[in-house]
């Protein structure tokens, strides 16, 4: 809350993960935090956070920067893509990294954006971390989902975990709001183990069956890859044929 007061700090980052982040949610300020707007950003753990300002005050929050990635690996991507964001006032299509890795090597049978289920939609984004989000759904502190465009990434869920979660956000009926669905890089689910040989398509084909919206897979947004910035609270565009992602307006001017 000290960072939101002090007038000479002009963006608040979460320089890495965890797993506590909640335990904080309830206890913001967040009238204060919306009378004193900054960028604040952040990945995994403090999603969480993000979500919750963004649902508390409206103002956008920014998923996609993590500073501990910065001082071990060239995040060229990410660096362009903040600084279009946060600096250029931009908004515009979003593009594919050409260098796309598992910043750690770990195995993976991603290969890139691609079509899971067919459509265009237009919405709001919300989510981050799959194990953060779920924690906030059904609470105040979860952004609308109405109208939404979700995005999900998970961080060592084995596939039956992640088939487990996509049915927990249908039994909770988020899949009866939402406008469309993007699916980040899921670390770690290629990992040899038990259900791991599932293609992650054909889970959440089957998870999302009763559902018209469409979805696709980014590998730029999640754990051990550089990230996209994507405001939490904006409005996006996604066309699977493409595939493509959009941001409509800027989200700093």
């Amino acid at each position: 809350m000290a960072a939101f007061t002090d007038p000479e700090v002009k963006a608040v980052f979460f320089s890495t993960g965890g797993a506590t982040a909640v335990d904080l949610v309830d206890r913001l300020d967040y009238d204060t935090i919306a009378a004193h707007s900054k960028i604040v950003a952040g990945l995994s753990d403090s999603s969480t956070l993000l979500n919750a300002i963004t649902a508390k005050t409206g103002l956008l929050t920014f998923h996609g920067f993590e500073l501990m990635d910065f001082a071990h690996h060239d995040m060229s991507y990410t660096t362009q893509n903040l600084k279009q964001i946060w600096f250029d006032a931009w908004s515009g299509d979003y593009r594919p990294n050409p260098d796309w890795r598992d910043l750690e090597g770990d195995p993976t049978t991603y290969h890139g954006w691609r079509e899971i289920k067919p459509g265009r939609a237009t919405g709001t984004a919300v989510g981050g971390n799959s194990d953060a989000f779920m924690q906030l759904v059904g609470t105040p502190y979860c952004p609308p989902l109405d109208d939404a465009i979700l995005f999900l990434e998970t961080y060592r869920l084995q596939k039956r975990h992640i088939q487990a979660l996509l049915a927990t956000l249908k039994l909770k009926g988020a899949f009866d709001s939402i406008q469309g669905l993007i699916i980040g890089y899921c670390l770690g689910s290629d990992a040899p183990g038990t259900g791991n040989d599932r293609e992650i398509a054909d889970i959440i084909l089957e998870t999302t069956a009763d559902h018209r919206f469409p979805v696709m897979q980014i590998g730029e947004i999640g754990h051990q890859v550089e990230n996209l910035i994507l405001p939490i609270g904006a409005g996006i565009e996604m066309d699977t044929s493409s595939p493509s992602l959009s941001l409509s307006e800027p989200a700093v001017q």
